[in-house]
């Protein structure tokens, strides 16, 4: 049986092109990830609508992020 409210999956799309995806688990934690967003897609908002979405999915559970060091966008954002 599937729990629809145990996973979040957001795509966002330029026409038929996918430009941007964020995804989440809820566990005993919520998780954050992956994320990712074309280059022409930064810059323009749809990064924080996505976690604003994400935010309002995961409510005021604790939450789970993990990055690697060498991803310094991923660490500003």
């Amino acid at each position: 049986m599937r729990q629809p409210d145990l996973l979040f999956r957001r795509v966002v799309r330029s026409g038929a092109e996918i430009v941007g995806f964020l995804c989440g688990r809820r566990d005993e934690v919520v998780t954050l990830g992956p994320m990712y967003l074309l280059n022409e897609a930064r810059g323009q908002g749809t990064g924080g609508r996505l976690m604003g979405e994400f935010l309002a999915w995961a409510r005021d559970a604790p939450m789970r992020l993990w990055v690697t060091d060498y991803n310094e966008r991923a660490i500003r954002f």
